[in-house]
């Protein structure tokens, strides 16, 4: 039986993972028997045109050159060099860091431009990974250094993805408004964003590959390297995805701003702090339908979700002049939006009413009304809380990352929910009410104590004057029954 690409790369990251050889040859050799002329994977430095050079790479991933026939290590022309990868046995934080900095002097190198080619994609831009056979911290430990590390550096010098062979991947996805996640995100060619910066989420996610964690880090390498080098017969990066597990989990998210700067998307606009405005339909005078708009905000401007059979590229115009300077439109499958525009929201309003006035469509809010009621008045600090939002409906976004199957979920999951916290509030009130008495008791309002004795509040006679005279005694000894009960009820 022959056998796939998908395959022999999972074979080869079991050999690799399996070896007791030196690391670092260890995946260059096998790196080789994938990569084709004129792609060689080699142990070196990089260098620039003006004499800059890196710390030594366990793995450059470049482009063949007739000069180069010297024994290892060798310095490589940036112009040449593809990929820089920091080769590491074991990794932790600090390692981690280390290795952050040095692919980022290696991504600030200069590089010759790319030449015009039409119709040909294009990029000189240096892929960065941090590969290591293992890591002696979790994997989560490993992203929130790595956001840390993200908001000390331009995007340009970020590294592009983390892989410990024996656990799994951490790199970024796309995520356009309203969709779920697209695919990888592989950084832009040079220039790329001079005129214009796309409406996506760039989210970093940790992949739970496990044995199929070689087989993504070559699918991404290779999708790199076949916009670097297009003539190179490289094996199909999609193909090698064959068998691999799709699950993501979303760590943090970032946007490009209206500079075209990679940015962390403002805590205000996560799900469970934002809450999308409503949409304004677009109608016919007979009252049919045509599309809806919608204004997201983003960074330090705003973007236009369509969804409809209207063009939004020609209902942009009614922004003006001035706003569609970087204006453009992506098509997804089921909607347009915009590129990231210099508009408030007030601009988008404003939009409308020209579109109103100045055609013979008419622009209606979406009717549409939810409540807004406060269900629980506790966080995550709470453990049943924390069990829910941390546990269970964290698992079910990274099981069923397509809306409409968490609907389903959520429905079947809510018959387990309700009666469970139905039991839990009738438990809590049985708990209040307990602690009212026992607060009653001990200040007297409800009775006296006295030893397990009860004294009426009324007095009579010669138990009235005894009383009196016995009151500091009785008090004392009713706090202490009162202390008894209250560490009874805890």
């Amino acid at each position: 039986m022959e056998v796939s690409i998908s395959q022999a790369i999972y074979g080869l990251g079991q050999k690799l993972a399996e070896s007791t050889s030196n690391v670092t040859d260890a995946l260059n050799q096998i790196l080789n028997e994938l990569l084709v002329w004129p792609i060689r994977a080699t142990k070196g430095y990089v260098i620039d045109a003006e004499g800059q050079k890196t710390e030594l790479f366990g793995s450059l991933i470049h482009i063949v050159t007739q000069s180069q026939s010297t024994p290892e290590p060798l310095n490589f022309n940036a112009d040449n060099v593809a990929c820089v990868v920091d080769v590491r046995e074991n990794l932790d934080v600090e390692t981690l860091r280390t290795a952050y900095g040095q692919i980022a002097y290696a991504k600030r190198l200069k590089k010759t431009p790319a030449p015009t080619v039409p119709s040909v994609p294009l990029t000189t831009v240096t892929l960065g990974i941090i590969f290591a056979r293992n890591a002696t911290k979790p994997i989560e430990s490993l992203t929130e250094e790595l956001d840390r590390l993200n908001e000390e550096h331009p995007d340009r010098e970020w590294t592009n993805m983390v892989v410990v062979l024996s656990k799994g991947i951490i790199n970024y996805a796309v995520q356009f408004p309203g969709e779920n996640v697209a695919g990888d995100f592989l950084p832009p060619a040079e220039g790329a964003l001079k005129n214009y910066s796309p409406p996506m989420y760039v989210i970093m996610v940790i992949r739970p590959t496990r044995r199929f964690t070689f087989n993504k880090m070559c699918s991404f390498l290779m999708a790199h390297l076949m916009i670097f080098s297009p003539g190179a017969k490289l094996p199909n990066w999609d193909r090698i995805l064959e068998d691999v597990p799709n699950e993501a989990m979303i760590v943090t998210g970032y946007q490009y701003n209206l500079s075209g700067k990679l940015l962390p998307v403002p805590r205000q606009f996560y799900n469970d702090r934002y809450i999308l405005q409503r949409p304004f339909l677009i109608e016919d005078q007979q009252g049919n339908l045509l599309s809806t708009l919608q204004f997201i905000p983003w960074q330090d401007g705003g973007v236009i979700l369509l969804k409809g059979k209207l063009p939004l590229d020609g209902l942009l115009i009614f922004l003006g002049k001035d706003s569609l300077k970087r204006g453009g439109v992506i098509k997804l499958p089921d909607s347009q939006i915009s590129y990231v525009l210099p508009i408030t929201h007030t601009d988008f309003l404003q939009m409308l009413e020209r579109i109103q006035r100045q055609s013979n469509m008419v622009i209606k809010l979406e009717p549409s009304k939810f409540v807004i009621q406060k269900m629980m008045d506790e966080g995550t600090s709470s453990p049943f809380i924390a069990r829910l939002f941390m546990g269970i409906l964290r698992l079910r976004d990274v099981v069923f990352p397509d809306y409409t199957k968490r609907v389903i979920f959520d429905e079947q999951y809510n018959q387990v929910m309700e009666p469970l916290l139905n039991t839990r509030t009738a438990s809590q009130q049985i708990a209040q009410l307990v602690a009212e008495h026992c607060s009653k008791l001990a200040k007297g309002e409800i009775g006296q104590l006295l030893c397990g004795r009860s004294y009426g509040a009324l007095f009579e006679g010669a138990n009235a004057n005894w009383y009196y005279s016995n009151r500091n005694s009785i008090a004392s000894k009713r706090n202490r029954c009162a202390a008894k009960v209250s560490d009874n009820t805890d």
